[in-house]
């Protein structure tokens, strides 16, 4: 599985990011899981008074929650970056934030200033809002993920962090 971050300020374009990378990495047959890391505090995915709660705050280690449409996993607890990556299976897993994971990512930023405290190392591509009116910075491409999604999901592709799989598919190895 290939691993990247999306990172950068609140509206920088993360999400739209995401999207059009997500949408396009799908449009050329790859499966792939987005997580999301949220700073909000007292945060919960799950409604509070609701019974799904209630179970989980009875002492459960995690309730499942399924539904018509979708199928939710709640645990109650704060997972490791790590953790998430090693329990999650598809070609690519793009994530939002998550800076206590070392792997590829993409900076977003409205303007310069900002963009100058995303990048590091492990930057392969600038996107974002400021991506619209750079072509380089710091030796690093900027790539529209609204005008030029292909080049930057090629730059994904190419660029990503390589991981194992997870370790239920180890299993008989």
């Amino acid at each position: 599985m290939k691993v990247v971050a999306v990172r950068g300020p609140s509206n920088s374009g993360k999400t739209e990011t995401i999207i059009a990378l997500l949408r396009e990495l799908r449009r050329r047959g790859f499966s792939v899981v987005t997580a999301k890391d949220v700073h909000q505090a007292g945060f919960s995915i799950d409604t509070p008074g609701k019974d799904s709660a209630r179970l989980g705050e009875a002492g459960g280690e995690a309730v499942v929650i399924r539904a018509e449409g979708e199928t939710s996993f709640v645990y109650r607890r704060r997972f490791p970056a790590e953790e998430i990556v090693t329990s999650v299976a598809a070609d690519f897993l793009v994530v939002e934030g998550f800076r206590d994971l070392s792997c590829a990512n993409l900076a977003c930023a409205r303007e310069l200033d900002e963009l100058r405290r995303q990048i590091d190392e492990q930057t392969i591509a600038i996107s974002g809002v400021v991506a619209s009116s750079l072509v380089t910075y710091e030796g690093v491409p900027a790539v529209s993920a609204l005008s030029e999604v292909e080049k930057l999901a090629d730059v994904v592709e190419a660029g990503a962090t390589e991981v194992g799989p997870p370790p239920s598919s180890q299993a008989g190895a």
